[in-house]
């Protein structure tokens, strides 16, 4: 095993100093654990074997000793101040450019469709009803205040109750969700 490909086992980059490459091995020697494998036993087979070369990488990454922190490289000093923020700036905007293309294409799919199209519906369905009731409670209101006759304030109550209801069943039919 080369140390390259040691440290590939560990899943860390080459000369990691020695914390992270201690970590890593605990990481994986916790997730790769044969005990967390028992309800399968070519599963723990597995496990066991990436467990064994685990350890192998840890002792091949040991015996090569570690970096020391002169090993390490550092962050080029050569760039003043507004170069860091041009680099900066750029590594931005690459990734706006990588998210605005995923969009794009994420946008030409059916399913996107489908999915805003049935948003957009619902939206209006719930300003409709919220209109509808509002209208509903100001046609009330107008009657009751005008009218002083008992049994039309009750004709204007139920149908405005009716109506109530009859707006919750749509808002409520509009936002079941389809699957």
């Amino acid at each position: 095993m080369t140390l390259e490909e040691a440290y590939g086992e560990l899943e860390i980059a080459m000369g990691s100093p020695e914390a992270e490459v201690r970590q890593a091995r605990n990481i994986l020697l916790r997730v790769w654990h044969p005990d967390r494998h028992q309800h399968d036993p070519k599963l723990k087979e597995a496990a066991e074997k990436k467990t064994a070369a685990i350890n192998e990488a840890f002792s091949h990454i040991e015996s090569a000793g570690f970096p020391s922190l002169e090993d390490i490289p550092k962050p080029n000093p050569e760039l003043t101040f507004e170069q860091a923020v041009k680099v900066r700036e750029l590594e931005l905007r690459e990734r706006e450019i990588a998210v605005k293309e995923q969009l794009a294409n994420k946008q030409t799919t059916p399913e996107w469709i489908e999915e805003k199209a049935r948003s957009l519906f619902r939206t209006v369905v719930i300003i409709g009803c919220i209109v509808g009731l509002v209208v509903i409670v100001g046609i009330l209101l107008i009657v009751l205040s005008n009218n002083n006759n008992p049994s039309d304030r009750q004709v204007v109550a139920i149908g405005a109750f009716i109506g109530g209801c009859v707006l919750i069943a749509i808002l409520r039919a509009a936002l079941k969700p389809r699957g």
